[in-house]
């Protein structure tokens, strides 16, 4: 069974492929204020995308050690 923390993280990993194609997409169409504004929100989307991860690999490892006892 997969922990929630890496499944949260698989969810922002979707969402944050999703902000990178807006971005792209919009990149030579819009101001500056719009880059801005998305590679902010990119940066902390993908900041989540990797706690997440690390707390799910944490919480796996933790579970299979529990279990070996």
């Amino acid at each position: 069974m997969m922990p929630k923390m890496l499944f949260y993280s698989l969810l922002f990993m979707s969402i944050l492929i999703v902000e990178l194609v807006v971005l792209a997409v919009h990149y030579s169409v819009e101001n500056y204020t719009f880059k801005v504004f998305f590679l902010l929100l990119t940066l902390i989307t993908g900041f989540a995308m990797g706690v997440f991860i690390a707390e799910g690999l944490l919480q796996r490892r933790r579970s299979k050690r529990s279990q070996l006892h």
